[in-house]
């Protein structure tokens, strides 16, 4: 079963996340969030359900889980790079290169342009865009104009990056469908619920693995920011919150998943809201303000 619950910003999520966590004791519970929370997502944990240690509950993160679902059903037999390696590939790739034309042959061997592609490589890969996807949006602009020659320079060299790790590397986000694939035959994740929290927003290499959770475990409950009151809809600060509640939908409807969505009740509202600031008037609005 998948179930959401949402609710606005002026709502105590965490509260509510933990209370019905403690609810669903004793049954084993993995507590899936970014990379970078988990210590803080222990810290809450502990204050909001008044206890000394978490025995039932792992906090886990979307790294962690990957490594520790892998560590249980086995790895690719191609080689893992993180980022850090893949970086190493593109400066090797981008050093050999005896041609010196185009947009960026001046920039081409800098450290800042080979981090800047190291980036744009891993976004593409997380929303599953192929290297012929932008050939044809370069195709589709004047000849001449420079956003068509950067388009066809990045991707040559995303075509070469994927050359070079084809049979032999495993770079982070192709592992992720790797983990996607091992989630389905995992015994841990069949006897665990899960919750998953603080991903305002999932790009679909994450969404197929968290696809995979919803396949396989019990019961899978997300909470996320957002408001269907009425005139909500027309507010654009809602908008990926009612993309990601559409995408999960979508997700249980094709695996014939029952599917349930839940408003965080009144009585997680906020007694008193964040203090405001208010910023009148500034010369250099990253340094004073003016009043």
């Amino acid at each position: 079963m998948l179930e959401v619950y949402y609710g606005d910003a002026d709502r105590e999520k965490d509260k509510f996340l933990f209370d019905r966590i403690a609810l669903r004791m004793p049954a084993d519970v993995f507590l899936l969030v970014p990379d970078q929370f988990t210590l803080q997502a222990e810290r809450n944990a502990l204050e909001c359900m008044n206890a000394e240690a978490l025995l039932q509950l792992e906090v886990v993160s979307r790294s962690g889980f990957a490594r520790r679902i892998l560590a249980s059903e086995g790895r690719p037999k191609e080689v893992p790079v993180d980022k850090y390696g893949r970086f190493m590939l593109l400066a090797k790739l981008l050093l050999e290169e005896e041609e010196n034309t185009g947009i960026f042959s001046a920039v081409k061997k800098k450290t800042s342009f080979i981090s800047m592609m190291n980036d744009i490589i891993s976004d593409m890969k997380q929303y599953e865009v192929q290297p012929g996807e932008l050939a044809d949006i370069a195709s589709g602009l004047d000849s001449g104009d420079v956003l068509r020659e950067k388009l066809e320079q990045v991707q040559v060299i995303y075509e070469k990056y994927s050359r070079e790790i084809s049979g032999k590397y495993t770079d982070s986000e192709d592992l992720l469908r790797v983990v996607s694939e091992k989630i389905r035959q995992s015994e841990t994740v069949k006897t665990h619920e899960f919750w998953i929290d603080g991903f305002d927003y999932m790009t679909p290499k994450l969404l197929s693995m968290v696809e995979a959770i919803v396949c396989t475990a019990p019961n899978v409950s997300i909470v996320l920011t957002g408001d269907d009151t009425p005139g909500a809809e027309k507010e654009d600060r809602f908008a990926i919150f009612r993309r990601m509640r559409g995408a999960l939908k979508e997700i249980a409807v094709r695996n014939n998943i029952v599917y349930r969505e839940y408003t965080i009740p009144e009585k997680y509202a906020r007694k008193s809201g964040p203090p405001e600031i208010c910023l009148t008037a500034c010369s250099d609005f990253y340094a004073e303000a003016e009043t």
